[in-house]
């Protein structure tokens, strides 16, 4: 009844942090996706920002928006690992990742803006599709575009999606579909593990950029299920 939808909004706000960042799925039931569990969900998340700059000081935060103040592009990220495959750069260590090139402000602002348009995009089509968990393809897709767009792509970050990837295999074909792309993205994430730690050739930014654009091609492959099913019923 509504008198749980404080509590799922609660759930919600706890998800965010407990997750580092907005791709965490909302709980089903509980009414997380109701108007009345908005208000707990914000102050959780504020509450938690508060907590989170009290302790830890200003620095926290500016790091996390500023990639510590690295300047290139981690060179297992999408952009990176086309950069290093295109100019042939040498991948110079920095802020614990290496990295190739330079990143504009406008490249960080694009970055940033493609980030919540993706998520905008994927909740706002978990929300018009209702009777499907969220859960399963939903979320693959929810972390698979952070996991894209991120400036920096560590290799154990593909761990982030397997809970959700187990829900979806076993859904329909559709969350299947997502699902068997995001098993690729994490084999090779796999792969990627086992090299040495300044090992970063022609090969391994190869199947950096195969991974990276697997999790490319989960969002696509989602996003584009509704348009794909309408013309299908006509």
């Amino acid at each position: 009844g509504p008198p749980r939808a404080p509590l799922g909004g609660a759930a919600r706000g706890l998800e965010f942090w407990c997750s580092r960042g907005p791709s965490a799925p909302p709980r089903a039931g509980g009414g997380a996706r109701r108007p009345a569990a908005l208000g707990p969900a914000a102050a959780i998340v504020a509450v938690g920002g508060l907590a989170w700059f009290l302790w830890g000081g200003r620095d926290g935060p500016i790091q996390v928006l500023t990639s510590r103040g690295a300047v290139g592009w981690a060179v297992d990220s999408t952009v990176g690992s086309i950069v290093r495959l295109v100019t042939g750069e040498p991948a110079i260590a920095e802020a614990n990742a290496l990295r190739v090139g330079a990143i504009p402000l406008w490249a960080r602002a694009a970055s940033f803006v493609a980030l919540v348009a993706t998520q905008v995009a994927i909740w706002h089509d978990a929300e018009r599709d209702r009777d499907r968990e969220p859960f399963g393809g939903t979320s693959v897709a929810a972390v698979a575009a952070l996991l894209a767009l991120a400036p920096v792509s560590p290799t154990l970050a593909a761990a982030w999606v397997v809970p959700w990837v187990a829900v979806a295999i076993s859904s329909d074909r559709e969350e299947r579909r997502v699902a068997t792309l995001a098993i690729g993205a994490i084999a090779l994430s796999g792969i990627l593990a086992l090299r040495g730690p300044v090992d970063q050739g022609t090969v391994p930014t190869l199947l950096a950029l195969t991974r990276n654009l697997l999790w490319v091609a989960v969002v696509a492959s989602w996003l584009t299920r509704p348009i794909t099913r309408r013309a299908t019923l006509r």
